[in-house]
């Protein structure tokens, strides 16, 4: 396949390979299969990999300025990528997994693991993140959608955050009381690109720490939620019926609902997981059709919590 560049994407190679010296990765029509946790979806036009802050920085102010489509993806959790891929530039944020420690302060990069995020916070032996055991993705994302569990909450421990705006500026933020609400951050409503957080934690004993990452890893594992390819939970919950999104697929009888490959989780019925021979369209099929049969049976209308990423122009 001959890959043909438009002339804004040579510009913009050009320009952010010189202003990085050569050292940014940059892949060409890359398969994307193995950068979401769904490992499906098709190809990046232009895939970057950011290394350090001051590598994203000038890319994302290069992307402004010339005015280039562009998607972010970190740890790939919560998304699905679509089978005819991503156009633009896909800028790829994993390697920013930086950290560093200042009393109870505790500051990473974007594209560490929220599972390790929690790990690290324990030998430190600072409280406040035991939410984030076995939660797949990065911590980016996990700030982006305002992650909660176990009755943790990002909006609660997060202190402050670099981010690039739409401007491609660098601006620091810091948390204020109302910024966050249930799956929103104030990020995704300014169309703002987190690149590193601190988080504000407590001094704990390491023994009473671990012991809640136990509890909550025992409780993940034996809901077996990663035994299968999966985004995480694909619905918000009605929190004004006062109910989970897996309770209310339950309840309408669906957890027996599946195509060839892909099916409601009979362990969680707000996940949809696949057998590993799905693509994104029979994946966001079968999601489309749950939330259809919940608004027949049940007069209920479900919300996407899942990010769909590239182009799904079919469903517009």
């Amino acid at each position: 396949m001959v890959f043909q560049l438009s002339p804004k994407e040579a510009k913009f190679l050009k320009l952010v390979q010189t202003k990085t010296d050569g050292k940014l990765e940059i892949k060409k029509n890359l398969s994307l299969g193995a950068y979401s946790t769904y490992q499906t979806g098709g190809r990046a036009r232009i895939a970057v990999f950011p290394k350090n802050i001051d590598q994203a920085l000038i890319l994302f102010k290069l992307i402004r300025d010339l005015d280039l489509e562009f998607t972010v993806i970190g740890g790939g959790s919560n998304i699905l990528i679509s089978d005819r891929g991503i156009n633009g530039i896909t800028v790829m944020l994993t390697g920013l997994a930086a950290f560093e420690i200042k009393g109870q302060l505790l500051g990473v990069e974007a594209g560490f693991s929220s599972h390790k995020l929690a790990h690290l916070a324990l030998e430190q032996g600072l409280s406040g993140l035991e939410f984030l055991t076995q939660l797949p993705g990065s911590i980016g994302g996990a700030i982006y959608m305002n992650a909660r569990a176990f009755g943790g909450e990002i909006s609660k421990v997060i202190h402050s955050a670099l981010v690039v705006d739409s401007s491609g500026s660098q601006l620091e933020y810091r948390n204020q009381p109302g910024d966050f609400s249930y799956k929103r951050s104030p990020f995704k409503l300014k169309d703002q690109i987190i690149l590193k957080a601190y988080f504000k934690l407590i001094t704990e004993g390491k023994s009473k720490i671990r012991e809640e990452m136990d509890r909550i890893q025992q409780t993940r594992l034996a809901k077996q939620e990663r035994k299968y390819p999966s985004c995480g939970c694909v619905f918000k919950n009605r929190r004004d019926l006062g109910k989970p999104a897996g309770k209310i697929i339950d309840e309408a009888g669906l957890k027996s609902l599946h195509t060839e490959n892909a099916r409601v989780y009979e362990s969680h019925a707000n996940f949809i997981v696949h057998n590993g021979r799905a693509d994104s369209q029979e994946i966001r099929n079968l999601m489309e059709l749950v939330k259809t049969k919940v608004r027949q049976l049940e007069g209920i209308e479900l919300e996407y919590e899942v990010e769909f990423v590239g182009d799904w122009s079919e469903y517009q």
